[in-house]
């Protein structure tokens, strides 16, 4: 197919540019940006674009229908670090701090039901098991990194993730390029996934 050509900067009149990463990150990983184009009332706006970054001017992020995403590199200390994001006479920008690394690790299958607050940070190490009748509850803010080929399997329980655009859930591998197995819901009766705000990154 030929190559997405971006629109008129007329066309992005009256809109606005939404950015979206999470406020707090573990040193060391890479970074997931989000960017969405809405309009006034907040519905999304279909339209293509080239976004431009100064603190990262190669992160080769594109709106393609109103959505784009990037991973860009982290910091390996900790600190505070600025992104923009520039397209068609829009802006956005966050602050993101970068953490010292503190991680609960988990892996196994529940006893019962866990919820994990908001700003969790959580590592799974090996392949963590939802059973049935126990929910899993992931607050916004938090992140969740996964080790190589892991997975997150939906047994008859339920994994609900209350992430928000102001402060996303990000599941991510726990070392960058080993990308993790995935979220699997099984075909036992009860299996639920519901979530907001959530940002998946494959590695």
């Amino acid at each position: 197919p030929p190559p997405p050509v971006d629109d008129a900067p007329s066309a992005f009149t009256g809109a606005r540019l939404v950015l979206v990463a999470p406020s707090a990150m573990p040193a060391g990983l890479s970074l997931p940006v989000v960017v969405l184009l809405r309009r006034s009332d907040d519905s999304p706006l279909w339209l293509n674009g080239t976004v431009q970054s100064t603190n990262y001017p190669s992160a080769n992020l594109r709106l393609l229908r109103g959505y784009g995403s990037a991973l860009v590199p982290g910091s390996a200390t900790a600190g505070a670090t600025h992104i923009d994001a520039r397209v068609a006479g829009l802006s956005a920008n966050r602050t993101v701090t970068f953490e010292t690394n503190h991680w609960t690790g988990r892996s196994g299958a529940l006893g019962g039901s866990e919820d994990w607050g908001p700003h969790a940070r959580v590592s799974i190490t090996g392949s963590l098991t939802v059973p049935s009748g126990a929910e899993l509850r992931i607050g916004a803010g938090s992140i969740v990194a996964l080790g190589p080929d892991v997975e997150l399997i939906v047994n008859g329980g339920r994994v609900t993730i209350d992430g928000r655009v102001s402060d996303p859930v990000v599941f991510l591998p726990l070392t960058n390029s080993q990308p993790w197995g995935g979220i699997r819901l099984t075909t036992t009766a009860g299996s639920r996934l519901a979530g907001t705000g959530l940002i998946l990154t494959g590695g």
